[in-house]
């Protein structure tokens, strides 16, 4: 666990330096909780909001606010380490189930899942706090610890407005398993909170604009797209996971995804398949020690087994043992699709020829100033109370810095690439030209 926590916070922290983070979402974060490490309003002027609530509810985000202290490092490094926490109770679980050797294949294949790698290669988000309560709500609950494994799934209504509905789908779990009134109560709790959040409390920290993420699509647009995801989340810990009943947890996590009319919400990109992890590596080792406990130990064999089927019998159970290997194997197979072996690329260390004039430029903006700054700068000036990206609106900030040179068009989102982003520089009236380095521009208004 903490060679992988050590790993991703490396790969994270590389991009970031080397000019890869963006504006949303860890300039976004960055700001948030430098606001609230300070005491204050946690404020994003990157979206407009006195309160960030006002986009996600997230008051759990808060904890993350020492983290903060260290600059965005410190954010992407606790990250990792939040994420990479999971594999313990997830450990634990399959413990009992698929032995020691098969609880650390599990807990393998969930570090190298591809949801993980896309989430903690990519900036910061609150959903980084969602892994280990899942974990431990499955665990506490398997142990019948249910006032422990209840203060966890409640948790994560905290994380993000969301994730209620997978607490409702907790609340079907424990009633399967036979804690009906408790399931009945964690489902009623869960879906009060997400009509609350959804229609209350997000639209009055929200000035008035409401919750802006809810728009569905239809069940076939994207559809390559959609089988793609689904075949890798079906086989990424095989498909006996579906075996389990805590793959009842999949359905939120997966439904709303599909059914959403927002195409990053279909792919294996960025944050979306994080919460997906844990709840497949823990119906994966509950589905493997279902398949396996009904092959019993060998002196009950030999009582109920006919002789000569013995040896083929014994056979099946030995091999077996080795299934969650087998996952861990593929999972390693499947890894490099999701770039960790960016770790061993000395690109992934070399500031892009794009950004060569980088820190010229932003060593120009005067701290606190109020900026507005392509997308994969605004990391590297959210500490201020007023930053912006740089968009077709006219500018009200001080200063402006843009990297004109990008050809990917995430850098110059919002705009729609490089040549747009220096057109829009050049042209803005009243400012004048500060500096100038390779792929950089910094202008001022005039006083």
């Amino acid at each position: 666990m903490a060679l992988a926590t050590a790993a991703y916070a490396v790969l994270g922290i590389a991009r970031h330096r080397t000019f890869g983070s963006t504006g949303f979402d860890l300039g976004l974060f960055d700001q948030v909780l430098w606001h609230a490490g300070r005491l204050e309003r946690p404020a994003s002027s990157l979206k407009g909001l006195d309160w960030i609530f006002g986009d996600h509810l997230s008051p759990a985000l808060l904890l993350l606010a020492p983290a903060g202290w260290l600059g965005p490092e410190g954010l992407i490094a606790a990250q990792a380490l939040l994420v990479c926490l999971a594999a313990f109770p997830i450990a634990a679980f399959a413990r009992p189930r698929v032995g020691e050797r098969g609880a650390l294949a599990l807990a393998g294949a969930y570090l190298l899942f591809g949801g993980v790698q896309e989430a903690l290669r990519f900036d910061v988000h609150e959903v980084a706090l969602a892994p280990v309560p899942i974990a431990l709500g499955v665990l506490w609950a398997d142990r019948g610890q249910l006032g422990r494994a209840s203060a966890a799934v409640l948790f994560l209504l905290l994380i993000k407005e969301d994730l209620a509905l997978l607490v409702v789908a907790f609340g079907a779990l424990f009633a399967v398993g036979g804690h009906r009134r408790l399931g009945a109560a964690l489902a009623a709790a869960g879906l009060i909170w997400f009509v609350l959040a959804l229609g209350v409390v997000i639209p009055a920290f929200s000035q008035g604009a409401g919750y802006v993420y809810g728009q569905a699509g239809a069940p076939v647009e994207g559809l390559g797209t959609k089988l793609r995801t689904g075949v890798y989340v079906l086989v990424a810990f095989g498909v006996v996971w579906l075996r389990s009943p805590v793959a009842l947890l999949a359905v939120p996590l997966v439904g709303v995804r599909l059914l959403s009319a927002e195409p990053k919400h279909w792919t294996l990109e960025d944050h979306y398949t994080l919460t997906l992890a844990p709840v497949l590596a823990l119906a994966a080792a509950d589905a493997l020690g279902r398949y396996l406990e009904p092959l019993g130990a060998v002196s009950r064999l030999r009582r109920t087994v006919e002789p000569r089927r013995l040896p083929a019998v014994l056979a099946r159970q030995s091999g077996a043992r080795h299934l969650p290997v087998g996952l861990l194997v593929l999972a390693v197979l499947l890894a490099p699709v999701f770039g960790l072996l960016d770790l061993v690329r000395p690109a992934t260390y070399r500031v892009d020829p794009a950004y060569r004039g980088a820190q010229e430029v932003l060593a120009r903006i005067p701290p606190g100033a109020s900026v507005a700054a392509t997308n994969r700068l605004v990391p590297h000036l959210a500490r201020r109370d007023d930053v912006r990206l740089l968009g077709s609106g006219r500018p009200t900030s001080t200063w402006v810095v843009a990297a004109t040179a990008d050809p990917d068009p995430e850098g110059s989102f919002p705009l729609p690439d490089a040549a747009a982003v220096a057109d829009r520089v050049a042209g803005l009236p009243g400012y004048a030209e500060v500096a100038r380095a390779p792929g950089g521009v910094v202008v001022r208004r005039r006083r």
